[in-house]
């Protein structure tokens, strides 16, 4: 130890020196110029080039090496580009040398060397892509390789491509040899690799990411590494193959950090460890997929800290690897410790694997385990360790109540789970293939999630259990049976049955497709069949479903369930001629009730076609849906014996062509066309629906209802019609046999002989719903008028000619095929006619030489009266003056004539006037 810190120091020393000397200067170097910096061989020329100094390569260098013997930096701004170029930092006179922002493509060339006591160096944010070929003559190729002795070198985040045929690829290299294998002077040391992505791809024995002997002090952190080879693939290793010689000493004190790792073989060592010390293995994610998979292995290593990781090993058949020269042994498990291991500590990591050893300690000492998650992959290799043939776990089972397992490939398997367990799909690509999973009672709870089922029959049962999540899976059941044979088949993507309640089938995606045939095979996606005590609140919501059916497709079936939801689903249903977008039945069980089909987009093609039906269900409520059916003969939605739904807020189009050029049809509901269709049924509510029944032949209706039970009550308003080819609108595209009662109002005002009695009149149902051009009769006094209710909701009568009295106006609403009858009657006060009735008299009053003539007016008729008139003064007298509060007069001297007039004399009023004259002597 202490030699090798004499030449540590006498490196810096020279390195020091070095860069002193000369002033650092700027170079770009192109492929043109290159001869002009370095010989044929690719050292730099005798002067040209001076420590400290920086290249910046310019466009591309083909077939062009840089030896470099001096500390610079080598610069590609990104956009510089070495072909079929290796850079060599040769010796310790490179040191502290600078490799940045550069694009290498070799092939058959290694991508950087660093030969013995090359340190210091940085070598960062480059693209390295080496290819091998047949043609290659070596061994091995490397991304980067380190030679000798050599530290303190930093790789961080480069791109390091490999692929092609070589026997040993290399992402990254480091070994404490030199370039021809001799012992270097001392352990590599001191390595900072972090943030690189490698990507390794050899058709051929060996591959690795990151592979380092008897390295010290060494970081590796936040690297991605993908590795595949045909037959052995390594993630990162640590080896001390060389411990043997004089002036070497144990690898020690790696840490493994932050990485991503991904490796793909016939045998994968995700990490391995070999003959070291102090190891830290913590915070990764690490998966192998192979024939045999080891996520970490160690031999002969001496106090490990494996925490916190994420290990995923996917294993096979071990005995198709054949030989293996590797010290561990081939094999399975996402951690082996081997020969002796000792002082391990395995903490808090999550583990998935589909082998049963999950940690093999058979050879190691003082191993501590601890909070360690582990979850199994179930695939065909698998299989056989976790269930029997007939998919029941074995009793040696470690799959516990309440794991999670993870099911990767299966073909003509079967599970059934019979304890609450989380189920996952391995990865997006897996698949379940002629394979079911059954939930039983003792599963009550289940999780299955992501799967993706291809199958010719039933591939989801849900047994008399409870409280189930299925969410997120791919249901893929294509079947060719014909039924030419006279036999029938029914096949369902996912089943419900028995005393099964509170399960969730969430956003799924379900498709069946059958054999074209008119034969009975008939196809269901969701088939929930409740029997037991009492099987309710099941949900179905925003699942993608589609049926392609020869015969009889059906999307969602629910039967003897209470209170389902049916919510957000989009639906495609084709049954050549039977189809069912969603049916809510009942078969005597009498449970069938407050089901709810909400917000679902759901379109069925056929022959005969029910876009929603129900059977002997009790208040379903069917809002705010999509609904579109297409065929010969088309109901939107029909009811047979259903009691107490609720339809509101539906858009409706039903589109249909001919409902005698149909199959033979044992649906109670029998076969036609229209919006909505009641049968046997009652008490049913219809609003805010907007419904349009287009039929070739005509004679449809929107809405139709017959045969409706004794004492029934429909509710039927606010609903937006079109039928019989546009020739029905509105109240017309409905038939029912039960009316809607109605309630009449009607408002008078008296008036007076000779004036218009106005009289209006609302009509409204038992809600309170004002009804629209609807006729009203109105008679009074012998005589009929007619008036239509107008927008505002008011039917408005305007009747002249009326005699004094009150009057009786009887008012009728005769009702229609909707609403029932209604009348009322009102009196209408007429007044006698009125008029004014002027009369006066007077008194004379004398007043000294003055005679005062006091007249007093009064009206004594019905009506404001006015006087107009002309009082003549005798010769006889002299007029003096005219006085009065509201009559108003004016004298004519020359006639001797005193002008009066009175206005607007109440009924009953009076006025008076004072005229004052004096007699002549």
């Amino acid at each position: 130890m202490k030699m090798k810190i004499l030449v540590i120091s006498l490196l810096l020393t020279v390195m020091c020196l070095s860069v002193t000397a000369v002033s650092a200067a700027d170079y770009n170097i192109t492929n043109e110029n290159y001869n002009k910096y370095f010989d044929a061989s690719g050292r730099i020329l005798p002067g040209a080039i001076n420590d400290g100094d920086v290249l910046n390569i310019e466009g591309t260098l083909n077939n062009k090496d840089l030896t470099i013997n001096q500390s610079i930096t080598i610069n590609g701004k990104s956009k510089g580009k070495l072909v079929n170029g290796t850079i060599i930092l040769d010796n310790a006179n490179s040191g502290a040398s600078v490799i940045k922002g550069l694009t290498i493509e070799n092939t058959n060339k290694n991508g950087i060397v660093l030969n013995q006591y090359a340190s210091y160096s940085l070598i960062t944010n480059n693209t390295i892509k080496v290819k091998g070929t047949d043609a290659f003559s070596g061994y091995s190729l490397y991304g980067i390789v380190a030679y000798g002795w050599t530290l303190e070198n930093n790789l961080t985040d480069n791109y390091i491509y490999g692929s092609g045929t070589v026997p040993y690829f290399y992402g990254i290299y480091i070994t404490p040899f030199d370039a021809y294998w001799s012992e270097g002077d001392a352990n590599p040391q001191n390595y900072i690799i972090s943030g690189n992505t490698l990507k390794i791809a050899n058709d051929n024995d060996y591959a690795a990411g990151i592979s380092m002997d008897t390295v010290l002090d060494t970081i590796i952190k936040n690297n991605k590494i993908d590795v595949k080879s045909k037959k052995f693939a390594y993630g990162i290793i640590s080896t001390d193959s060389y411990l043997y010689a004089s002036n070497l000493e144990p690898a020690e004190n790696i840490t493994i950090s932050g990485s991503d790792v991904k490796i793909e073989g016939s045998m994968v060592y995700v990490i391995e460890s070999f003959l070291g010390t102090k190891l830290t293995i913590d915070n990764n994610n690490l998966n192998g997929i192979g024939d045999g998979v080891y996520g970490i292995a160690t031999y002969y290593t001496e106090g490990a800290n494996i925490t916190n990781n994420n290990i995923t090993t996917l294993g096979g058949d071990i005995s198709s690897i054949g030989y293996n020269p590797d010290s561990i042994a081939s094999g399975n498990a996402p951690i082996t410790l081997l020969a002796n291991s000792n002082n391990i500590l395995i903490s808090n990591n999550k583990i998935k694997s589909n082998t049963y050893n999950i940690v093999n300690t058979t050879q190691a000492q003082q191993v501590n385990q601890s909070n360690n998650t582990v979850s199994y992959i179930i695939d065909d290799n698998s299989y056989s360790s976790f269930f029997d043939d007939d998919g029941n776990l074995l009793p040696t089972s470690p799959i516990t109540t309440g794991a999670t397992i993870f099911i990767a490939n299966l073909s003509n398997r079967n599970i059934v789970v019979d304890r609450k367990l989380n189920v996952y799909s391995f990865d997006n690509n897996n698949k379940i293939s002629n394979g079911s999973i059954k939930i039983t009672e003792d599963g009550s709870g289940t999780l299955i999630n992501g799967l993706n089922f291809i199958s010719d029959s039933n591939v989801l049962i849900i047994d008399s259990s409870n409280d189930n999540i299925i969410e997120y899976n791919k249901i893929n059941i294509l079947n060719n049976y014909d039924g030419s044979d006279g036999g029938w088949l029914s096949l369902s993507g996912l089943v419900v049955k028995g005393d099964s309640s509170r399960n969730q089938i969430l956003n799924n995606n379900i498709y069946l497709k059958g054999a074209d045939s008119s034969n009975s095979v008939y196809l269901y996606a969701v088939d929930l069949s409740g029997s037991g005590s009492n099987p309710k609140d099941n949900v179905i919501s925003s699942n993608t479903i589609e049926v392609d059916s020869g015969y009889y497709g059906n999307g969602i079936s629910i039967a003897n369930l209470y209170n389902t939801t049916i919510s957000n689903n989009k639906l495609y249903i084709k049954g050549d001629s039977f189809a069912y977008g969603v049916y809510v039945g009942d078969y005597g069980s009498g449970k069938t009730a407050n089901n709810q089909i909400i917000n679902n987009n759901i379109k069925a093609e056929g022959s005969i076609v029910y876009v929603i039906e129900t059977f002997s269900a009790k208040n379903t409520t069917v809002t705010d849906n999509v609904i579109f059916g297409y065929g010969q003969a088309v109901y939107g939605y029909a009811g047979y014996d259903a009691v107490g739904d609720l339809i509101k807020d539906n858009k409706i189009v039903v589109v249909g062509n001919d409902t005698a050029n149909t199959p033979f049809n044992y649906d109670a509901l029998g076969t036609g066309q229209g919006g909505i269709f009641y049968k046997f049924s009652g008490n049913t509510t219809i609003t805010g629906n907007n419904i349009v029944s287009i039929y070739t032949q005509g004679s449809d209706y929107g809405i139709k209802i017959i045969n409706s039970t004794n004492g029934s009550k429909d509710d039927i308003y606010n609903n937006i019609l079109s039928s019989d080819n546009g020739k029905r609108l509105g109240n017309t595209a409905i038939y029912t046999d039960v009316l809607t009662e109605t309630i009449l109002t009607a408002t008078t005002k008296a008036i007076t002989q000779g004036s218009k009695a106005i009289i209006k009149v609302n009509l409204k149902d038992k809600y309170g719903i004002s009804l629209f051009n609807e006729k009203i009769e109105l008679t009074i006094n012998k005589k009929t008028y007619t008036a239509t209710i107008d927008s505002n909701g008011i039917a408005t009568f305007s009747i002249a000619n009326l005699p004094k009295g009150n009057l009786t106006a009887n008012i009728n609403y005769l009702g229609n095929s909707l609403y029932s009858k209604s009348s009322i009657s009102k009196i209408q006060v007429v007044n006698p006619k009125k008029f004014a009735k002027i009369s006066y008299k007077y008194v004379d009053k004398k007043v000294g030489k003055y005679i005062q003539r006091i007249y007093t007016i009064k009206n004594t008729g019905t009506k404001v009266g006015s006087i107009s008139g002309t009082l003549k003064i005798p010769k006889s007298v002299t007029y003096i003056k005219t006085q009065s509060k509201k009559i108003t007069y004016t004298y004519v001297t020359k006639s001797k004539k005193l002008m009066l007039k009175l206005k607007d004399l109440a009924p009953k009023s009076t006025a008076t006037v004072t005229v004052t004259v004096r007699l002549k002597k």
